[in-house]
């Protein structure tokens, strides 16, 4: 039970680490889409 908690956590940060450098990517990717 409890490494099944640490594994979930550790996934979930994983993600939202993921999410995070696509949105930042996203915004960046737009930004110079702006600048053209």
């Amino acid at each position: 039970m409890e490494s099944g908690t640490a594994v979930s956590d550790q996934t979930r940060q994983g993600t939202g680490a993921l999410a995070f450098q696509y949105t930042e990517i996203l915004g960046k990717t737009l930004l110079n889409l702006d600048s053209f």
